[in-house]
Protein backbone atom coordinates (compact mmCIF):
# COMPACT_ATOMS: atom_id res chain seq x y z
CA UNK A 1 0.00 0.00 0.00
CA UNK A 2 1.23 3.41 -0.79
CA UNK A 3 1.83 6.31 1.54
CA UNK A 4 -1.01 8.00 0.25
CA UNK A 5 -3.27 5.30 0.65
CA UNK A 6 -2.29 5.00 3.82
CA UNK A 7 -3.08 8.52 5.03
CA UNK A 8 -6.04 8.23 2.88
CA UNK A 9 -7.20 5.08 5.29
CA UNK A 10 -6.57 6.82 8.14
CA UNK A 11 -8.61 10.04 7.53
CA UNK A 12 -11.20 8.22 6.49
CA UNK A 13 -11.35 5.92 9.81
CA UNK A 14 -11.00 9.06 11.51
CA UNK A 15 -13.66 11.20 10.08
CA UNK A 16 -16.13 7.92 10.80
CA UNK A 17 -15.91 8.27 14.11
CA UNK A 18 -16.71 12.26 14.45
CA UNK A 19 -20.00 12.91 16.88
CA UNK A 20 -19.59 9.83 18.07
CA UNK A 21 -16.39 9.92 20.58
CA UNK A 22 -16.62 11.58 23.97
CA UNK A 23 -13.59 12.99 25.83
CA UNK A 24 -11.89 11.66 28.35
CA UNK A 25 -8.53 11.62 30.31
CA UNK A 26 -9.41 8.63 32.22
CA UNK A 27 -9.40 5.09 32.02
CA UNK A 28 -12.02 4.61 29.04
CA UNK A 29 -9.65 6.68 26.75
CA UNK A 30 -8.50 3.48 25.43
CA UNK A 31 -11.80 2.89 24.39
CA UNK A 32 -11.78 5.09 21.00
CA UNK A 33 -13.83 2.53 19.02
CA UNK A 34 -16.20 2.42 21.33
CA UNK A 35 -16.74 0.06 24.87
CA UNK A 36 -17.34 -2.85 23.81
CA UNK A 37 -15.62 -2.55 20.49
CA UNK A 38 -17.59 -1.32 17.79
CA UNK A 39 -20.21 1.00 20.22
CA UNK A 40 -21.16 4.36 20.73
CA UNK A 41 -19.95 6.36 22.23
CA UNK A 42 -16.26 5.96 21.59
CA UNK A 43 -13.54 7.79 24.20
CA UNK A 44 -10.40 9.15 24.02
CA UNK A 45 -8.38 12.36 24.24
CA UNK A 46 -6.62 13.62 21.42
CA UNK A 47 -3.07 11.51 21.31
CA UNK A 48 -5.21 8.33 22.18
CA UNK A 49 -7.75 8.92 19.21
CA UNK A 50 -5.13 9.11 17.17
CA UNK A 51 -2.76 6.56 18.93
CA UNK A 52 -5.81 4.47 17.87
CA UNK A 53 -6.15 4.95 14.91
CA UNK A 54 -2.92 4.40 13.20
CA UNK A 55 -2.65 1.07 15.47
CA UNK A 56 -5.49 -0.05 13.05
CA UNK A 57 -4.74 1.08 9.96
CA UNK A 58 -0.53 0.81 10.39
CA UNK A 59 -0.56 -1.93 13.05
CA UNK A 60 2.20 0.07 14.72
CA UNK A 61 2.04 1.71 18.12
CA UNK A 62 3.05 5.43 18.09
CA UNK A 63 2.91 5.95 21.47
CA UNK A 64 0.82 7.00 24.04
CA UNK A 65 0.70 10.81 24.47
CA UNK A 66 1.42 14.02 22.16
CA UNK A 67 5.16 13.66 23.03
CA UNK A 68 5.56 10.23 22.13
CA UNK A 69 4.25 10.40 19.33
CA UNK A 70 6.27 13.51 17.63
CA UNK A 71 9.28 11.73 18.74
CA UNK A 72 7.99 8.11 17.41
CA UNK A 73 8.96 7.53 13.64
CA UNK A 74 6.85 4.09 13.78
CA UNK A 75 3.93 5.77 12.41
CA UNK A 76 5.92 7.83 9.70
CA UNK A 77 3.76 7.99 6.95
CA UNK A 78 5.71 8.98 3.38
CA UNK A 79 6.36 8.55 -0.05
CA UNK A 80 9.38 7.12 -0.89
Amino acid sequence: MTAQENRSRIVTLYKSRLGKNRYTQGANRGCFFGKPEGTNPGYSDCSSSIRAVYKRVLGVDIGSNTDAQVRSKRGTVVDT
